[in-house]
């Protein structure tokens, strides 16, 4: 009975490094590169062929050259470098966010002769970490803002900070508080928008239910102004205006919905 033998260890460890999608390189204690796998191919750009016996800093910006040294030191003092997050440059000039793992290469006596690199792409990470502090810096300026309005006596003064709330903390090219009379609408306060725009007075149908407001309770998203429905008597003013998308968000005034804040864009955009 004939029996398979294990493969050999070394082939084994050889195949999983340049299957891993992460980056894996060797370089020796001078920073020159001793083996490149596919992930440091398809992370960096460059093949095997173009880096090996190639010194690493090729793929380091030059503002960071000191982080080698820094690193080597630890490795000549061989110390492991774990989850080092930094900034390398691909092939192509662009630059990617990496965190890096590097770790003390020895030969068989126990000599460190060089280091290992893991290089694990980390942009997707940055770009929600970079999100989330845009969405706390939003967030913090509407707590204080929302304190600014609440402590106003005033109806100018509630109308005129909601405007600069609007603009803090979502990006537009215009903006307007319109409020429901007995039979039409009107703008109370805008910003970016032109007087011709902001002065018009809208005739309002009433909510089917009898309602006196806004006939939606959820924000009215208009991507294109020229296929939503619901605002073609109104397309005529926004093409002039030059809108080209807004979205809308009724307000609560005493328990109704008789307001609404609405954000204009000039140019086509996503909400």
């Amino acid at each position: 009975m004939m029996t398979s033998l294990p493969p050999d260890a070394a082939l084994r460890l050889a195949a999983i490094v340049e299957s891993s999608d992460d980056a894996i390189v060797s370089k020796d204690l001078n920073g020159v590169i001793t083996s490149w796998n596919r992930g440091a191919e398809r992370l960096f750009g460059y093949t095997a062929e173009e880096a090996v016996g190639r010194s690493i800093t090729m793929v380091i910006p030059s503002d960071r050259l000191g982080e080698e040294e820094f690193v080597l030191q630890r490795i000549r003092d061989g110390q492991l470098v774990e989850h080092f997050d930094t900034i390398r440059c691909r092939k192509d000039g662009t630059s990617v966010a990496v965190s890096l793992t590097i770790s003390p290469i020895r030969n068989s006596s126990g000599t460190i002769i060089g280091a290992s690199k893991i290089a694990r792409n980390i942009s997707e990470r940055k770009r929600i970490e970079q999100e989330l502090e845009q969405l706390q810096q939003r967030l913090m300026a509407l707590t204080g803002a929302s304190a600014s309005i609440l402590g106003s006596p005033d109806v100018d003064g509630v109308l005129s900070a909601t405007i600069e709330l609007a603009r803090g903390v979502f990006s537009s090219d215009g903006y307007a508080i319109w409020r429901a009379g007995l039979d039409s609408w009107r703008i109370v306060r805008s910003y970016g928008v032109s007087d011709a725009f902001a002065e018009r007075i809208v005739q309002r149908s009433p909510e089917p239910d009898g309602g006196p407001g806004a006939p939606f309770s959820e924000p009215l998203v208009c991507e294109d102004i020229d296929t939503v429905p619901g605002v073609a008597a109104l397309r005529d003013a926004y093409h002039r205006e030059g809108i080209a998308s807004m979205i809308v968000f009724p307000l609560l005034i005493h328990g109704e919905r008789s307001g609404t804040m609405a954000f204009y864009s000039r140019r086509r955009r996503t909400y």
